[in-house]
């Protein structure tokens, strides 16, 4: 019964989350609480994951990220990146190259969430298509994020369920191998073949940036 009751919550979750009723958060929240109240979960259960390590390296990056979106030096960077925009496929290179670099020392979620309305508001000013720079910002920073142990969510979580157990955690390169060739091949895609299939949107609501 325990685990049908898991089953029918999960599918919930998801449901409402594919419906966007509210937040991600505050629906897994709930989905949590609910299994807390009808006691499948205890609470020492329910709260346990808050304090797996990975997930506080986690809130660190965001804390990180918001403090360098702040500052006018990371918008005056990008800037310069992205160049003058009269070549869209060379500004989208110099965009994957960047990040590509970033984001393995900086976890790939915050980054994601930090640059897209920079991305957007510099798409806007050239009258380029914003749909051709979001999809590729987004995938090169999980491809890039597999070359360290903080470049993603999945490692730190899995690093931090290591620390909790007392086994041998990981090297801060170990995934290197398997991460530099993704994403050296996964950048060639995006840019050779992805840049062609994507829809060419000049405008988004995705994040409606000033």
């Amino acid at each position: 019964m325990q685990i049908a009751i898991v089953l029918i919550t999960l599918a919930v979750t998801f449901v409402l989350m594919a419906m966007e009723i509210t937040t991600p958060n505050a629906i897994i929240l709930c989905a949590l609480a609910f299994l807390m109240l009808i006691g499948i979960l205890s609470p020492d259960d329910a709260l346990e994951g808050f304090a797996n390590d990975g997930l506080a390296t986690i809130g660190l990056m965001y804390i990180i990220a918001y403090s360098i979106a702040k500052s006018n030096v990371i918008t005056r960077f990008f800037d310069h990146v992205l160049g003058n925009g009269k070549s869209e496929k060379r500004s989208l290179l110099r965009l994957l190259t960047t990040v590509s670099l970033f984001s393995p020392f900086m976890n790939n979620t915050p980054i994601v969430s930090t640059l897209t309305p920079m991305v957007q508001k510099w798409c806007r000013k050239k009258h380029l298509s914003i749909s051709k720079f979001l999809i590729p910002l987004s995938y090169i920073t999980i491809l890039s994020g597999l070359i360290t142990v903080i470049g993603t969510s999945t490692n730190l979580v899995a690093q931090g369920l290591l620390s909790k157990y007392h086994l041998q955690q990981f090297g801060f390169f170990d995934f290197a191998v398997i991460g530099i060739p993704i994403t050296i091949v996964g950048g060639l895609y995006l840019l050779m073949i992805g840049y062609k299939i994507l829809p060419n949107y000049k405008r988004s609501n995705v994040d409606n940036v000033d």
